[in-house]
């Protein structure tokens, strides 16, 4: 598996808020590396705060 950089991460939040914005909902994205360390978080729109969260311990 490749390593999730910043730059990585950064290339799947693009895609990811594309997508969500295509779909019209509000989202929060959140990558991890593989110990589940946080890279990045992103809010898009009005997602709600509690998903912030939700999503890390998703990812």
């Amino acid at each position: 598996m490749r390593e999730i950089t910043l730059d990585v991460a950064k290339k799947l939040i693009k895609g990811a808020e594309r997508k969500a914005r295509e779909l019209g909902i509000s989202e929060v994205i959140a990558i991890t590396d593989e110990g589940g360390n946080l890279i990045v978080c992103h809010r898009i729109g009005e997602g709600p705060v509690a998903s912030i969260d939700i999503g890390q311990n998703k990812a």
